[in-house]
């Protein structure tokens, strides 16, 4: 997305690295006037955001912390917000340095923040969980409530205080801006690193928060599409039953301001709103409510497809489109596609939230580009419709790996088919072989293929 003219206004309310910030960013950085407010704690950060939020365009904090209490505390979602963090990159620049510094250093005797008793350093490494470690905090996070944050820092700071005293490590990485400031008071022989973030960090945060910021801005003249499909032999009871199931969830449980009007020669209507209203009514793009409404509440067997374009007709388009790739999913799968005027596919959640709580599925599912999705099928010489569905069912799956007996399972394909999609994906550089499994029955083990679409 094209940066346009506008200059925005953002809040910096940072806990930490206040100077290095406000010296790499200015007064202005990326199209944005930056003003900086320097917060000691949580509470101190809830406070400053609600006196200033009505002023700003963009929050920007440190720390997923920081973001996260922002969150709780921005309940409208009226303001646009981001964070800086440490990545994956800085722990392992800093522990590189250490080495180069330390020749002889015992790995198994330096600590990451993130780590349990269950792992050393040698094994995150040789495993390559770092990042997942780092993604399931994320999500650990981002599914506490206001109390829950303070607590988790609280017992975080806690237990990294107790493993540096342990005496069992020689070198203890944190990122934690708390924990810093504790050790200052503490004898400790245990050298204490912080992890922080470099300038590519800053301007990713900032980019982002710019791009959201703008998003918002558009979204004010977009338009938004909700089309609700009936099956092909529903009866014209159904329809009529649908048409007033939506006037009463728009008007009478939401009071939305929506057009609705029937598909000429389909079984379905069409819901002409805008992007903002859209956003509201599916959680930012997560979570599908009409979807539990209509087919668990009124039992009407509807499929919907969310579409966002800069015009009427580009909107309809979009969420005609989105209805088709539904159907590529069969009748098993409750899933809602939403196409925005990007190109880009959101996958929606159909699940309500406390049962996305006890499966661990994150709030927020990464949006699939079309162009993404045409380039791999084109490099591996399959179709575009095959390479979605794996997409979008290794994303619900929320696993990066799979055998040819998921994919015969989970997309409805042939063993033939399934194998010729493992190869030509491995041909083309998008799968590798991570290991090996026993199928079913008594075969010969089973290859797992490891997919990276990037």
């Amino acid at each position: 997305m094209a940066y346009n003219t506008r200059v925005y206004r953002v809040a910096a309310l940072l806990r930490s690295r206040q100077k290095e910030i406000k010296e790499f960013i200015g007064s202005e950085y990326l199209g944005c006037k930056v003003d900086f407010y320097d917060v000691g704690s949580l509470q101190e950060l809830k406070r400053v955001f609600l006196d200033i939020r009505d002023s700003y365009d963009g929050i920007l904090t440190n720390g997923v912390l920081s973001d996260r209490f922002i969150a709780c505390n921005n309940t409208d979602n009226a303001v646009a917000h981001r964070y800086i963090s440490a990545t994956e990159k800085n722990y392992f620049r800093r522990i590189l340095l250490l080495t180069m510094e330390y020749p002889g250093l015992d790995l198994s005797r330096v600590r990451l923040d993130l780590m349990t008793t269950e792992h050393d350093l040698p094994m995150m490494i040789q495993e390559d969980i770092l990042r997942k470690k780092m993604n399931e905090e994320h999500a650990e996070v981002y599914r506490l409530n206001e109390a829950g944050v303070i607590s988790f820092e609280q017992n975080m700071a806690s237990r990294q205080i107790r493993a540096m005293q342990s005496g069992e490590y020689d070198v203890f990485l944190t990122r934690s801006a708390v924990v810093m400031d504790q050790k200052e008071k503490l004898e400790l022989k245990t050298k204490v690193i912080h992890v922080d973030y470099a300038e590519d960090e800053i301007y990713s945060a900032m980019k982002s928060l710019r791009q959201e910021i703008e998003k918002r801005d558009l979204q004010k003249s977009q338009v938004a599409c909700i089309r609700f499909q009936l099956p092909e032999d529903s009866q014209p009871e159904q329809l009529q039953k649908l048409d007033h199931c939506i006037q009463e969830l728009a008007h009478s449980q939401r009071k939305l301001s929506m057009m609705v009007q029937p598909i000429p020669d389909e079984n379905g209507i069409e819901a002409i709103t805008d992007a903002g209203t859209l956003d509201m009514i599916t959680n930012e793009r997560t979570y599908c409510e009409f979807w539990n409404y209509l087919n668990k509440e009124k039992k009407i067997p509807v499929g919907l497809g969310f579409g966002i374009g800069n015009t009427v007709k580009e909107a309809i388009d979009h969420a005609a489109q989105a209805v088709d790739f539904l159907k590529m999913e069969g009748k098993n799968r409750k899933v809602v596609y939403l196409f925005d005027s990007d190109g880009e596919i959101f996958t929606m959640s159909t699940m309500e939230r406390e049962e996305r709580d006890t499966r661990n599925i994150p709030v927020v599912q990464p949006a699939i580009m079309t162009a993404t999705v045409n380039r791999i099928a084109g490099s591996a010489h399959l179709s575009s419709r095959n390479v979605f569905r794996l997409m979008t069912a290794l994303q619900q799956a929320h696993c990066s790996e799979a055998t040819a007996e998921w994919l015969c399972q989970e997309l409805e394909l042939s063993p033939r088919m399934s194998n010729k999609m493992l190869s030509n994906l491995e041909k083309a550089g998008y799968a590798s072989i991570s290991g090996k499994t026993q199928g079913i029955g008594k075969g010969r083990p089973c290859n797992i293929y490891r997919f990276d679409f990037q």
